[in-house]
């Protein structure tokens, strides 16, 4: 097998606690082809520095630093300087705690010749305390009125009751990609198919798909969408809207 390179990006900003942490656990993936960009994004304590040193250990490792403008503007900073067919992206203060991690998520993307591989995770606490997850929800936090399911749809989920929404494997689907256009301020613009139909509403894009931008590259280009059968979903079985699915043509 072929490995292309994978090029891990990780924005520091004041992370002098955690990122030694975070690049040893990049240093220790048994994956062989791999570049690791540190863009010090302006830091006053020792996170800088000890990207430095990390470099001197490592030829696999270059450090970029720039004055603070976020995590947003170090990650397109380090997609400029990355070389890799695939892009990993890291926050300091996280860590890979599986050796094959990269390697899983590379030969998942060649076999699928996917645009994006996502894998799962674990929260912990500053103390080191595992933080609980309360059902199958990757991402429920109770503590967190973003991340807190209503428990009548974590019902409905975790007993696939999805309707005449579910795929036919019984999945139920949430979002997709797309390669229109997108620009800023269009969340929630509707998303149509060649018959007219109405298949999605738009999210987001990733940073070359926004056309007001300069670096816009067609051959780049994204858009998040949230699948209409989601939204079908949500209306009819959470919010008991049956009122309003019964004015609508529903192709199936």
């Amino acid at each position: 097998m072929s490995y292309p390179l994978v090029s891990v990006i990780i924005p520091v900003y004041q992370a002098e606690n955690f990122v030694t942490e975070c690049i040893r656990s990049v240093q220790a993936q048994n994956y062989p082809e791999l570049e690791i960009i540190l863009v010090d994004d302006g830091s006053t304590d020792c996170s800088g520095q000890m990207c430095e040193e990390s470099a001197v250990a490592d030829p696999r490792i270059r450090v970029l630093h720039q004055n603070n403008k976020g995590s947003g503007a170090a990650r397109n900073a380090g997609i400029k300087e990355a070389t890799g067919k695939y892009l990993l992206f890291l926050d300091a203060d996280d860590k890979l705690d599986d050796p094959s991690a990269i390697c899983s998520l590379a030969v998942q993307a060649e076999r699928e010749q996917a645009d994006i591989v996502i894998g799962t995770y674990r929260r912990w606490k500053a103390n080191g305390e595992k933080v609980k997850c309360c059902s199958n929800l990757e991402k429920e936090n109770p503590e967190d009125r973003e991340f807190n399911v209503p428990a009548k749809l974590k019902e409905l989920i975790e007993k696939k009751d999805f309707g005449r929404y579910a795929m036919p494997n019984g999945d139920m689907p949430v979002c997709f990609l797309s390669t229109n256009d997108i620009t800023g301020g269009n969340s929630g613009s509707p998303v149509l198919n060649e018959n007219g139909e109405l298949i999605g509403c738009a999210f987001d894009g990733n940073w070359e798909s926004l056309s007001g931008d300069i670096n816009f590259d067609n051959n780049l280009q994204r858009c998040i969408n949230l699948d209409i059968r989601y939204v079908l979903f949500i209306l009819e079985k959470l919010g008991n809207c049956g009122h309003l699915i019964n004015e609508m043509t529903i192709v199936e």
